[in-house]
């Protein structure tokens, strides 16, 4: 490699590299990167540093949460202001050769404050650029992995006319801001012959001794001597026969089992260790009731849990949602040089054949296995319209023409449960069902349910094993994670990856949860707190009480669109009940409606000029739609006749009036429960609408 030197000739010392336009100060252009990093660019392996100008490597972008990490081409194509692009190393980049199906781990090498030629560098031979504070630099080679596993990172390395070295493999969590800047000629990044293998291994650490038992194999593992993984303290109390009070053992066995995941244990030889080792095997014993067939089943699904949630699992995971066809080449390789590989791919004939239909819950609205957000601003009817949905879905009962499929649900009222209850006591009341018919139907859980404690879900969890849920509704997002930030991504995608870990793998369950847009913001279907929640939903859904209807829309979505719903929001007496003073008690309900979309507009519309708004703004607002809306789209239908429909809204010197059959509809909309429209009147007309 040529020399990496300092800024260059009038540049500010130490503020070479500094770039805030990636696509302009490359450089390498896209192709350069391309025949440069190969293979590399497609996996989710890259992040960028937002608003920031990196210096150092140190980035807001974490080294655990692979699943926010993207392809290269996704970060430089959605992330404006992008200062430069970091690869994260962490729990190793593994790249499989399409010719021979060998598995390449990827290698980083980091200098800093070069003061000359580097010799290791040269006798690499692989690409190297320039670090971003202009004074390094880095660079990257693939080896075997059967190599790679023989060490782990150094962060401590001396070489000439260097200040330090270091050297990622992925044993630890580390990521590397890359400049995609270098000096003299490119060279694509090689798979290290022997030579240089033999010239980097003396710079790493051997990889800590792993000593296997002589026992025969179990279901295709063999147990491992724990001793040799330098476990915990808590770890070391589990196996020694500790238990409650001592240690939570349900969330010491998930720790263990994510601390073999990372040092490199199989899934096979750590189950072989579950079933084994006395006190884990005591531990799956207790758990299923000295049944010894679920105890192993047991077993398998902790360990299987365990490392979906380890950063080894979470990165198999995306690497392989991924995995990409050979589109640009093999892996160079020092010697000579390699051809292009046959285009790989899936037939389409297999693919078309893969497809599952949806099993629908609600029929074109619910299907099995979504993810789903309600949102919707305070008083809007989230928690009316969930209930409806999920109550029909107990019952079996159809929404509208729609058809539902009787399954089991589980309710978790965790924010307001005796508000709840009151709401259900209604509903059974207004549609004629004894409660009795719910009794093995709706579970009715009053307790915040919390998905990130690992000792409460295993109880939640055996119970969900004796009475499988179809669907389960979270109410709400807040009340069952008290202890998680909303604005933290890494909380909320754990959050999410456990709702899926405990529900919808295993079951197959719907999951519904109810969330609130960000205060005074207009876009509905906007989740407040990070922005890191809609990319693990299939659904996000918003629902908005126009006066007294509330109505259901989809948003984002994964599978076919459906047409708003709409519900009548009303307030009714529960009979027989009284309060302590002897007053009847009211609840409300939504009863579902067959009006649509644009019948309620065009009676919300007739109510507003009628009762003196005149101004096409204050009749949107009114109505809860936007004003070019009303102008363009509503009101000149509304002026028309024909084809069985009369004529509801004329105009005279440029002032908006009723027809009969408009004042008739106005009517017609304050007779069928639309609620305290004449208090939002008054607010339009004193704006001097």
């Amino acid at each position: 490699m040529a020399t990496v030197n300092g800024s260059a000739p009038g540049e500010e010392p130490g503020r070479k590299g500094l770039h805030h336009d990636l696509q302009t100060k490359h450089s390498l252009n896209a192709e350069q990167i391309e025949a440069c990093f190969g293979p590399v660019i497609l996996l989710p392996v890259w992040a960028g540093h937002i608003n920031k100008i990196p210096n150092n490597g140190q980035s807001n972008v974490s080294v655990n949460s692979p699943l926010l990490w993207k392809p290269l081409l996704e970060v430089l194509e959605t992330q404006q202001g992008v200062a430069g692009v970091c690869l994260n190393l962490s729990g190793g980049v593994r790249l499989p050769d399409p010719d021979t199906g060998d598995i390449y781990r990827l290698v980083g090498i980091d200098v800093d404050k070069v003061t000359g030629p580097i010799e290791l560098l040269e006798q690499l031979n692989t690409y190297t650029e320039i670090s971003p504070s202009g004074r390094g630099g880095r660079a990257f080679c693939l080896v075997s992995e059967e190599w790679a596993r023989q060490y782990k990172d150094n962060a401590k390395i001396e070489l000439p006319n260097c200040d330090h070295a270091e050297i990622y493999l992925g044993s630890g969590a580390r990521q590397l801001t890359i400049t995609f800047e270098v000096q003299g000629i490119s060279k694509p990044i090689r798979v290290l012959d022997d030579d240089a293998l033999d010239v980097l291994a003396p710079l790493l650490k051997p990889a800590d001794p792993v000593r296997h038992d002589s026992a025969p194999p179990i279901t295709g593992g063999t147990p491992v001597d724990l001793d040799q993984y330098k476990l915990k303290p808590e770890h070391t109390k589990l196996i020694a026969g500790a238990g409650q009070p001592e240690i939570n053992r349900s969330a010491v066995v998930h720790s263990l089992l994510i601390h073999l995941s990372e040092q490199g244990v199989s899934r096979e030889d750590a189950l072989a260790t579950m079933l084994h080792e006395p006190a884990l095997w005591q531990f799956t014993l207790d758990h299923r009731h000295d049944d010894e067939t679920k105890a192993a089943k047991f077993a398998e699904e902790e360990v299987e849990r365990a490392y979906r949630r380890s950063m080894k699992g979470q990165l198999e995971k995306v690497i392989e949602q991924y995995k990409p066809p050979n589109l640009i080449g093999p892996i160079a390789k020092t010697g000579a040089p390699q051809s292009d590989p046959p285009f790989r791919h899936k037939p389409l004939s297999q693919i078309l054949a893969d497809i599952k239909p949806p099993e629908w819950l609600i029929e074109g609205v619910l299907p099995k296995g979504f993810l789903i957000a309600l949102l919707g601003h305070p008083n809007a009817g989230k928690t009316l319209v969930q209930l409806d949905l999920a109550l029909r879905v107990a019952l079996g009962l159809p929404l509208g023409k729609r058809r539902v499929v009787r399954t089991r649900v589980y309710y978790i009222a965790a924010e307001n449960p005796e508000e709840v209850k009151w709401r259900i006591q209604l509903w059974c009341q207004e549609n004629k069902i004894d409660p009795v018919q719910l009794d093995d139907w709706f579970v009715f859980i009053d307790e915040p349910v919390l998905f990130n404690d690992p000792m409460k879900m295993e109880k939640q969890r055996q119970e969900w094993d004796d009475l499988p849920p179809g669907l389960v509704v979270v109410d709400t997002f807040i009340a069952n994670s008290p202890c998680e930030d909303e604005n933290k991504a890494s909380d909320v995608m754990t959050w999410f990856g456990n709702v899926r870990d405990y529900l919808i793998r295993p079951y197959g369950s719907a999951v519904m949860v109810l969330h609130h847009p960000p205060k005074g913001d207009d876009d509905l279907f906007n989740w407040r707190g990070s922005g890191a929640a809609a990319g693990t939903l299939d659904g996000i859904w918003a629902v908005v009480n126009r006066n007294g209807t509330v109505t259901l829309m989809q948003g984002k979505r994964r599978g076919p669109p459906f047409d708003d719903l709409h519900w009548k929001y009303q307030t009714k007496e529960i009979k027989g009940m009284q309060d302590s003073l002897g007053n009847p008690i009211t609840s409300v309900i939504a009863k579902p409606s067959a009006t649509t979309g644009a019948e309620v507009a065009e009676i919300l519309i007739c109510m507003a000029i009628e009762n003196g708004l005149t101004s096409y703004r204050d009749i949107g607002d009114f109505a809860g739609i936007g004003k070019t809306t009303v102008g363009e789209t509503y009101l000149p239908a509304m002026k028309k006749s024909g084809r069985g429909r009369s004529r509801l809204v004329g105009e005279r010197g440029g002032k908006l009036y009723l027809t009969e059959a408009g004042k008739n509809l106005a009517a017609e909309g304050m007779l069928a429960g639309v609620h305290d429209f004449r208090g939002i009147v008054e607010k339009m007309q004193s704006k001097g609408g």
